[in-house]
């Protein structure tokens, strides 16, 4: 491999970190410790990428004119692809373009076409990633006033014009360039939402991987199980963990209250998904409400464990309890 082949790779490293790493380890200095290079470098590859390029001259130009909001995106095998539409929102009452963190959380969505080589393929025709139904589905009827933007090889339907495309992954990174121009409100929750999600596909199998707007679930192609459980009880199964987590560092304890935006900070997941996983495990028995913003955490019986999957989850929870305590710990059986 060639100097400028090692400099794509690391690039590449760089770009990517931010999937796996944890949602409040993105600064410059996290993500150079975590790959193993400076901090300078990290900066200057996320500056390169911000940069105004001309492929995304004629986007900037489109988003400069009218205010667009993200209700479509998509990973697969031949590439990735993202919908905007026009917003109903007032540039006069909303004129605020992304922020600092809403840029980070876009360059990070975008650095997941950069594994597009480890998506693998559906196994079954009737698996296969349709972003195109998942919107008409949920409302979203794609007009000529849609902006499609592609990477690669992404299929769209015949008589849809795409406004870029973007031949590989490199240039597809560049998007951050132009889309530093969407407006804040609401693209700012949107990319919370798709960015924790994206985290999620990269640490669930990969499989092709399609998010649209106002969709509880997100379409991405799994096993059967998988699909059935849902986003809410995966992030149950988040939050869980990052009790169980706490408990083990000391951050926790038995009776501890803990607010929802603890949760936000500790999973990388919005606040309305957490109060709604929060209610579930509420209605299990699993934590306490404190207030509307807060839960008391509640280390579950062994009575609680055979009567809920959810609980049968937690146990790990009164394993490190009892065990931090020096007390045996229950049989699971």
């Amino acid at each position: 491999m060639g100097s400028g082949d090692d400099r794509i790779e690391l690039k590449r490293a760089v770009l990517t970190a931010p999937i796996w790493m944890q949602a409040t380890k993105s600064s410059s200095r996290q993500v150079a410790d975590a790959v193993g290079l400076s901090q300078s470098f990290v900066a200057r590859t996320w500056k390169e990428l911000a940069a105004p390029a001309q492929e995304v001259g004629s986007l900037r130009e489109i988003l400069a004119d009218r205010q667009m909001v993200l209700v479509g995106f998509a990973v697969g095998p031949e590439g990735s692809c993202l919908v905007l539409v026009p917003s109903r929102a007032s540039r006069l009452r909303y004129p605020a373009s992304l922020t600092t963190n809403s840029k980070r959380r876009l360059r990070t969505v975008l650095a997941a076409d950069l594994l597009r080589s480890v998506v693998r393929e559906p196994n079954r025709t009737d698996d296969r990633l349709d972003l195109w139904s998942s919107l008409e589905s949920s409302g979203r009827s794609i007009t000529q006033e849609a902006t499609v933007v592609v990477s690669g090889g992404f299929a769209v339907p015949a008589g849809l014009r795409t406004a870029a495309h973007f031949a590989d992954s490199w240039a597809w990174q560049k998007l951050v360039g132009a889309l530093d121009l969407l407006p804040e409100v609401p693209n700012g929750e949107t990319l919370i939402d798709v960015e924790w999600r994206i985290r999620r596909w990269y640490h669930s199998g990969r499989s092709p991987f399609s998010w649209t707007v106002d969709r509880d679930v997100p379409t991405t192609m799994g096993s059967i199980a998988q699909e059935a459980q849902g986003a809410e009880n995966i992030l149950a199964e988040d939050i869980l963990s990052a009790i169980r987590q706490g408990l083990v560092d000391g951050l926790f304890s038995g009776e501890s209250e803990i607010s929802l935006s603890t949760l936000n900070r500790l999973l990388g997941a919005p606040v309305r998904d957490i109060r709604t996983a929060v209610r579930a495990l509420t209605e299990d028995g699993l934590v306490t409400a404190a207030r509307s913003d807060s839960v008391v955490v509640r280390i579950p019986s062994l009575d609680d464990v055979s009567e809920t999957y959810m609980a049968r989850r937690a146990l790990g929870a009164i394993v490190v309890e009892q065990q931090a305590d020096g007390a045996p710990a229950p049989d699971p059986g």
